[in-house]
């Protein structure tokens, strides 16, 4: 568990002055602090020096530098860079073989688990593959290979301890008979095939080829799957034409995209309330809040910038009040945190989180309005999946995706993070499944269904509502089959099949309705147990669950927003630079939900102050 320091005296003094050459002249709009983007020199120089040479020293000189940049580099695209089917046919490779070579590595999981061990072992299985495939250019060669992987993969997952023990066994054996005798020779043969394969596992297990992943293994282990992947190369590549089509040139598109929502914002950002300040130089935003680094766009001036500064300031400090937060400098992680100005903006955004070099970006004009709260939740989340990794975690990832958590972290932390994420998700609504039905549909529609369209009145709510309730009750039954010994996988089976079901009902009918009325409805209501704010961000994302708006880590950002509204105001704050815009139910929570969140983002904030990391 990480703690913060209790001394944050002279951590932020004597701040230093980075400016850029374009920045020379200005007297508040320069960089200051450590350059965001750390040392790119010295990194840049590792990565080349181990893309030239992938040996696991030279990983490790990269994962001490930075394990962000070692994860980057151990990937599937990274290691096996120097395949291409162009190079095969330059080197005589027959077509089928290099078309297997391509698929064999298509199989390899994309990267390895986060962790530097994981990688190197991931890295050496990758050189071990990428040199078996320089010696193998015809089908008789491709059979060596196969049978060597083969065998090293079944030696692999041999446990050694059986044969040491018979080793054992049939050495004290050879004790008790004479030599030359029938029963020694025996013993004999017996130990030499023990120690051979003692010897087999042990070679196997210096560079296991199981971290690749279950697919690459079935193509080894499982005869069926390599068969049936030679067979359709067999039938699909009879040349390199075949394989070496030219890219299909990309489609010119003069669409601009629409925004599915934009948040309501006034024409400049208003503070009612919260501490006053008196900044004058980004130099004294660091000292205050112990930002990592500032940064600014060449095209900020000194007025934008220290409009920027003081607003930044006011927000964060507001910010530190409605947390209750002991430090200044607990609002930047302890110095963990970097901000700019117009420094990395992109697209049409106000602003946006770089969870690469952990800063906040706030855009030159837009990043005026609202959104300091947000991409600040966005740094919490980042900040504490870092820690549960101390820091040395490979991966650009989150607390609230809740995937790939480390051990550091208080599991109480976590436990409160996995419930505030449950009541974001979960509650009661109204999902409206799209009708899919087209003029060729036909359904054949069970006398249970028909009755009780009949009985509804034709309510396709409340006929959809009853169906889900007794399939609901369908499934506890067959859970309750299984008892306390129900597997996740048993569990999840029956639940993907209830959804099937509601879903193939809801479609049955849409169309028994169309074909009794001649109504075609666009849209099937169905009862969900997801929250009415969950629903809608699904909406936003077009039904594209988890796209963006649907995205754990969005919506705990814009939950995040709805809280600090509420809690603004409950202490008389307003303050339109760090949060604004959050009465909108189309992407923010109301009414009871909301409530609901608030209280439980109250627990993960009371257990963050318990374990100092705010």
């Amino acid at each position: 568990m990480e703690k913060q320091i209790d001394m944050f005296t002279n951590k932020f003094n004597g701040v230093k002055d980075i400016r850029t050459k374009g920045q020379e002249s200005n007297l508040v709009a320069f960089d200051v602090g450590e350059k965001i983007e750390g040392s790119r020199k010295e990194e840049a120089a590792l990565r080349q020096q181990f893309e030239e040479n992938m040996s696991i020293s030279n990983l490790q000189l990269v994962e001490e530098a930075n394990p962000l940049a070692a994860a980057e580099l151990v990937t599937r695209k990274a290691m096996f860079s120097g395949f291409s089917l162009e190079k095969e046919k330059d080197n005589g490779t027959e077509v089928m073989i290099a078309k297997v070579k391509d698929l064999i590595i298509k199989r390899i999981d994309k990267h390895p688990k986060d962790c530097p061990s994981e990688r190197e072992t991931y890295a050496e299985a990758a050189n071990y593959i990428m040199d078996s495939f320089r010696k193998v250019c015809t089908w008789n060669e491709f059979q060596s290979m196969y049978k060597e992987i083969r065998q090293k993969l079944l030696y692999e997952r041999k446990d050694p301890s059986f044969a040491k023990q018979r080793l054992e066994e049939t050495r004290l054996e050879l004790d008790k008979y004479e030599s030359e005798s029938e029963r020694y020779e025996r013993a004999l043969k017996s130990y030499y095939s023990y120690q051979d394969m003692i010897s087999h596992i042990e070679d196997a297990r210096r560079i296991p080829l199981e971290v690749l992943g279950d697919k690459f293994t079935n193509f080894f282990l499982k005869v069926k799957s390599c068969n049936t992947t030679l067979k359709n190369i067999q039938v699909n590549v009879s040349s390199w034409d075949d394989l070496l089509e030219p890219p299909k040139s990309e489609k010119n598109s003069t669409t601009t995209r629409q925004p599915v929502w934009s948040r309501r914002l006034p024409e400049r950002p208003g503070r009612i309330g919260g501490e006053v300040v008196n900044i004058e130089t980004p130099n004294d935003i660091v000292g205050l809040l112990g930002f990592r680094g500032v940064e600014f766009g060449h095209w900020v001036n000194d007025q934008e910038a220290l409009e920027h500064i003081t607003k930044c300031t006011e927000a964060f400090l507001d910010l530190r009040d409605i947390l209750k937060m002991d430090h200044n400098y607990s609002i930047t992680f302890n110095g963990d945190l970097g901000i700019g100005f117009g420094s990395r903006g992109r697209g049409k955004a106000n602003g946006h989180y770089d969870l690469k070099n952990r800063i906040i970006n706030l855009t030159k004009k837009r990043g005026l309005l609202g959104i300091v709260a947000h991409e600040w939740f966005h740094g919490l989340d980042h900040y504490l999946y870092n820690v549960s990794h101390s820091h040395r975690s490979g991966h650009l990832q989150m607390l609230s995706n809740h995937e790939g958590i480390g051990s550091n972290l208080s599991p109480q932390v976590v436990k409160r993070s996995k419930e505030l994420m449950e009541v974001i998700l979960n509650g009661k609504s109204i999902e409206l499944l799209p009708n899919k039905n087209t003029d060729t549909s036909k359904w054949r529609i069970g006398i249970s269904l028909s009755n009780l369209y009949k009985k509804t009145n034709a309510d396709l709510y409340e006929c959809m509502r009853t169906k889900a309730e007794e399939m609901k009750k369908t499934m506890e039954n067959h859970k309750s089959i299984y008892g306390h010994c129900i597997s996740e996988k048993d569990a999840l089976r029956l639940e993907n099949k209830y959804k099937r079901d509601i879903r193939k009902t809801a479609q049955a009918l849409a169309w028994l309705h169309e074909d009794k009325t001649g109504e075609r409805v666009n849209f099937i209501p169905v009862p969900s147990d997801s929250s009415e704010y969950f629903q809608q961000s699904i909406s936003l994302d077009k039904g594209k669950v988890g796209k963006y708006w649907s995205s754990h880590i969005e919506l705990a950002a814009r939950a995040f927003e709805a809280y600090i509204s509420d809690n603004s105001k409950e202490k008389n704050l307003s303050n339109d630079y760090l949060v604004s815009g959050t009465e909108d139910e189309r992407a923010f929570p109301e009414g009871e939900e909301r409530e609901k969140i608030n209280s439980h983002f109250d627990k993960f904030f009371d257990e963050l102050r318990k374990v100092q990391l705010v």
